[in-house]
């Protein structure tokens, strides 16, 4: 064939090939694809059958319980109320490991150091009444969470009245444990009643003790003050069996011979609260003070305090030269003394003192009137009288407040009314009703650090008055909360409302601050009012003048230093969240004025106040016997806080109030004159003309206040 014939062949022959290999490419695509299609058609047939076995091994059913009881102990005691109410298989769950669940709840809140403590373990390191009818888990964390929120001002109180201590009550004393409340009177004389029945079980005449004698108890001994150098020591007869008196200071006739006519004059086959003569102490010199912490007891005289063993008698240490020049300022004439294991606290006219008890010498010294920059809140007092007849409980605003208060007064400085420890933290009350708490004291009195990284100052004042006002009259202080009496009313701050509440952490802490360790950030909405931020200056009086408002306010020191030291460690964030609340039915300025002794517990608060002035009585002492006072959980015969107190035959009453407290022993002045500082020095205008005249004719009951806790909380 020719060149052209070729060449066209050629050609032809190439289109072909090329087309062939197009159309082999299309048909191996398509294949690709349906292999593709098919493949995943299996992947997803596997991806569902396995999604759907998933489906079902997170049914509640196939996790192991050891998965979610791990998962629930993170959990609040509000939220495990949401577990019952989620669907059956979780109600089914809830009602299988209650026990459990109510268990890691309790370790959760800390009421109870480890899951390893057992259930009577945990009710037996409670000297709680109303706890001895919990019967499981469940009903312990349930009381202990409500009465925790009652402290905190959101939970309803009730009130009792005691009068069988006699008229004009100067000192309590509550046993918790024994179910017994010690009372000293303005005229003399001891009495010892039931904590439930208020029935007098045993008393000192008021011929043998002296009028205005201030009284320390604790771990079942009794002291109080003759006229001069001597304190008698008593000891619970029940707690006496075996055991001998001191042989050091042993008792002398005249407590021997008082002792025979009290058991005479009130026979018992159990000997329950009677007490016997123990030992007769005597201090070199004239005490102005003295404080019993079992078992030291400290006498603080105006150039030395002593220490002394209680159960043996023996004089233990001498502190010297209390009143060494400092700055050029002496210690002051006492007004009260405090003591721990580490160090004796002595608060006079001028400084408060911090003396080292492993070698006497001064380790920190205060001036109440020139307190150093430290952080600053504010309570406002709503002027208007508020006329509660039953006990009522009310969260109160803390507002930062940038207005310097520690200025010296023309004439008279300011000094601390009192001073108490209650575990780490430090706390003094000054006459003007500023309360300076300093959280880890030890810390602190080292001086490493500025006395702001530890510290807040609370000003209790009214909130219409440029000028504070407001005097201060007693404290007490323990279990992590400070009970305060003032001019303006009774108050009870929590110093770390997070140790009981860690759920309320997201609430408190600043959004840049991460959470502590293991703490859940569960809210409390459904139970407790919501968690105020601190509010600015210029907006607290419209807040807090508003009576409805149920709302916990609290204040988280960020505890940052100015000047920060590299070598030192961090100071926790949430290391000062305070709470405060009010007693709004202890309102009359009188009646508060005259206020002579405060004490705590751990689910009450005992004062002397007025019948007169008192708010309702929830339950008279004595008349429903063993009857439940809050509730059905909260079976308190006692006299703390709680709603309202009856006037009780003109007579001082001892107010009880029930929240969540542990007996504090109070001021520790027992020169007549000398104790609330200056009671009469101010007295607010008031709008009843004739208030005045029956406070010189009436006297004093003790006054018991529980809170009640049928209606604390919805779990």
């Amino acid at each position: 064939p020719s060149q052209a014939d070729w060449t066209l062949a050629g050609n032809s022959y190439s289109w072909s090939t090329r087309h062939h290999h197009i159309i082999d490419l299309i048909l191996f695509i398509l294949f690709i694809l349906l292999l593709l299609t098919y493949t995943l058609s299996l992947v997803n047939e596997h991806t569902f059958t396995a999604a759907k076995h998933l489906l079902v091994m997170v049914h509640i059913s196939d996790l192991p319980p050891e998965v979610l009881l791990q998962i629930l102990s993170y959990l609040p005691l509000p939220s495990l109320h949401a577990v019952v109410l989620t669907s059956r298989p979780w109600h089914a769950f809830y009602q299988t490991h209650q026990s459990t669940l109510y268990h890691q709840a309790a370790c959760h809140h800390r009421y109870i150091p480890s899951m390893d403590v057992t259930f009577d373990q945990a009710k037996s390191s409670y000297s709680l009444h109303g706890l001895r009818r919990a019967d499981s888990w469940r009903n312990f964390s349930r009381y202990l969470f409500n009465m925790h929120s009652a402290w905190i001002g959101s939970g309803d109180v009730n009130a009792r009245t005691y009068s069988a201590n006699g008229s004009r009550v100067h000192r309590i004393k509550v046993d918790e444990a024994h179910g017994l409340v010690i009372t000293s009177q303005t005229t003399g004389g001891i009495t010892v009643s039931d904590l439930a029945t208020d029935r007098v079980l045993w008393e000192l005449s008021l011929d043998y003790v002296r009028s205005w004698a201030h009284v320390e108890y604790d771990n079942g001994f009794l002291i109080f003050d003759r006229f001069g150098e001597f304190k008698e020591v008593w000891r619970l007869a029940t707690e006496c069996e075996g055991k001998e008196s001191s042989t050091i200071a042993p008792p002398d006739a005249h407590q021997h011979r008082q002792s025979d006519n009290s058991r005479k004059r009130y026979p018992s086959t159990d000997n329950r609260g009677h007490f016997i003569p123990w030992a007769l102490l005597q201090s070199p010199e004239w005490g102005r003070a003295f404080r019993f912490v079992y078992p030291t007891l400290l006498v603080g005289s105006f150039h030395k305090a002593y220490t002394f063993d209680v159960e043996s008698g023996k004089l233990l240490q001498t502190i010297e030269n209390t009143q060494q020049i400092i700055d050029g300022n002496p210690l002051g004439e006492i007004h009260y003394v405090e003591v721990n294991e580490q160090h004796i606290f002595i608060s006079g006219s001028i400084e408060m003192r911090v003396f080292s008890r492993a070698d006497g010498r001064l380790v920190y010294n205060l001036s109440a009137s020139h307190i150093p920059d430290v952080r600053r809140m504010r309570v406002d007092v709503p002027m208007e009288f508020l006329p509660f007849r039953q006990a009522k409980t009310q969260s109160i605003v803390l507002a930062q407040d940038s207005r310097e208060t520690s200025l010296m007064r023309i004439g008279n400085p300011h000094y601390f009314v009192a001073v108490h420890v209650s575990g780490q933290d430090l706390v003094l009350l000054r006459d003007d009703a500023q309360i300076l708490i300093i959280h880890d004291y030890p810390s602190a009195i080292l001086g490493k650090r500025p006395l702001s990284d530890f510290a807040i100052n609370v000003n209790i004042r009214h909130s219409q008055m440029s000028v504070p006002q407001v005097r201060a009259i007693y404290m007490a202080v323990d279990h992590g909360r400070a009970a305060v009496v003032t001019t303006a009313g009774v108050f009870v701050f929590t110093l770390n409302v997070l140790h009981h509440s860690p759920h309320l952490t997201s609430h408190l802490l600043p959004s840049h601050s991460p959470p502590p360790r293991l703490l859940s950030s569960h809210s409390l909405s459904s139970i407790l009012p919501p968690i105020l931020p601190i509010t600015d200056t210029t907006s607290t009086t419209s807040t807090t003048s508003s009576t409805n408002t149920d709302t916990i306010s609290t204040f988280t020191s960020t505890l940052t230093n100015s000047n920060p030291s590299p070598d030192l460690d961090p100071l926790p964030v949430a290391s000062l969240a305070l709470a405060a609340c009010k007693v709004h039915s202890l309102d009359n300025y009188s009646a508060l004025d005259q206020v002579t002794c405060l004490q705590m517990t751990e689910s009450k608060l005992f004062l002397a106040y007025h019948p007169e002035c008192a708010p309702e009585d929830s339950g008279r002492a004595g008349e429903d016997g063993d009857e439940d006072v809050g509730g059905e959980e909260a079976r308190e015969g006692n006299g703390i806080q709680n709603a309202g107190v009856e006037a009780g035959d003109g007579v001082e009453d001892v107010a009880e109030l029930e929240l969540a407290m542990d007996e504090e022993e109070d001021p520790l002045i027992n020169i007549p004159g000398d104790y609330p500082a200056a009671a009469n020095e101010v007295l607010v205008e008031d709008n009843d003309e004739d208030e005045d005249d029956w406070f010189d004719e009436d006297e004093d009951l003790v006054t018991e206040w529980e809170p009640d806790l049928r209606y604390s909380a919805n779990i």
